[in-house]
């Protein structure tokens, strides 16, 4: 039995449907188009416009690990962990002022990293500062994606 894909999209949503080949491309199409319906009616457009963001890339992804690990190292410790969800956050969801958000985060942990320096060495305050400044520069560079013509096609 072999499937067939149709796809559609509509002001910046896309559609896909997954069907065996018997089944009619009229139906398949309609479908698609009781289901964009739908989709507009539940969902506002403004949450559907700030949901998109550029797609995330590896070292997106590497700064997100490597700040919650640094988020979990610092619970252990007993110390502070908050701007390294934050960061997390920010990096996942859009929200407003956004990039300013992030820069406060990271000084955070830079005043942090300060006030715990006798109880760590150097190297770790480096890896500390330097996975914030890097999740930063990540949150920095992922802009939401500009809106495309829809010529509906």
């Amino acid at each position: 039995m072999r499937s067939r894909a149709t796809f559609t999209s509509s002001l910046g949503v896309g559609y896909l449907m997954v069907c065996t080949e018997s089944y009619p491309s009229v139906l398949a199409f309609c479908f698609l188009d009781e289901l964009q319906k739908e989709f507009l009616v539940t969902y506002d457009a403004k949450r559907i416009n700030s949901a998109m963001l550029e797609p995330v890339t590896l070292p997106g992804v590497l700064s997100c690990m490597l700040s919650l690990l640094c988020g979990g190292l610092n619970l252990l410790r007993g110390v502070h962990a908050i701007e390294s969800m934050l960061q997390c956050y920010l990096f996942a969801y859009f929200s407003i002022w956004r990039s300013s958000k992030s820069f406060l985060a990271l000084g955070l942990i830079c005043l942090c990293s300060v006030y715990l320096y006798e109880l760590r060495n150097g190297w770790q305050v480096l890896f500390h500062v330097t996975v914030g400044a890097s999740m930063t520069l990540q949150i920095w560079l992922q802009q939401p994606l500009g809106k495309a013509p829809d010529y509906n096609v």
